[in-house]
């Protein structure tokens, strides 16, 4: 997997949580075109497609008719995961009309049926997709706050910030030599 930094994971989120809305909400004349992009954006992001391609078992997919009805995508994580992928880009290679070809036996109407394919077939595989960017960010520690101690003492606060496991050694004086106070007294008093 490429090595990236929390903002970058936070723009693959983004993009990959609009691609995804756009998709689950279409209708049943923008799906295709909506599906090809979708699975594009998958299969050219490499976390994504290494992701995705650790639960890919050829075995789990078998070409189904236009038109099929599914009940469930598989019983296990895995089993959803790799059958929906194989499904979609199945469908992308081979089917043209998002709603005869896929989605028309979900509902009645057709962008009805659009919605309840999406429901039942494309959001859980985006929320698997989605758990699994938001599982990275919580390990790269993107949600923590920064934290930072501040000390008083002797009404003078001091603040240290240390990021990123950094260590901050800091010295403060703030007291006041008694003798030299008094030599500027006397001083300023001389002068008055």
């Amino acid at each position: 997997m490429k090595n990236i930094d929390k903002k970058q994971l936070k723009i693959i989120s983004m993009e990959f949580r609009t691609i995804a809305n756009r998709l689950i909400t279409c209708n049943h004349q923008t799906g295709m075109a909506l599906l090809k992009k979708f699975m594009a954006y998958i299969d050219e992001n490499e976390i994504i497609s290494e992701y995705i391609k650790q639960y890919v078992n050829p075995d789990d997919f078998e070409p189904v008719e236009r038109g099929t009805c599914f009940s469930s995508m598989g019983d296990t994580k895995q089993e959803e995961i790799s059958y929906t992928y194989q499904y979609l880009k199945y469908a992308v290679e081979n089917y043209h009309n998002f709603y005869h070809d896929m989605a028309f036996r979900y509902a009645r109407e057709a962008n009805d049926a659009v919605k309840e394919f999406c429901n039942r077939i494309v959001l859980p595989f985006v929320n698997y997709i989605e758990g699994y960017l938001t599982e990275i960010g919580i390990q790269m520690g993107y949600d923590e706050d920064k934290k930072f101690m501040i000390n008083v003492n002797g009404g003078v606060a001091q603040a240290n910030v240390a990021n990123d496991n950094a260590t901050v050694h800091a010295t403060q004086s703030n007291g006041i030599d008694v003798s030299q106070l008094e030599n500027i007294i006397s001083d300023i008093m001389k002068h008055i």
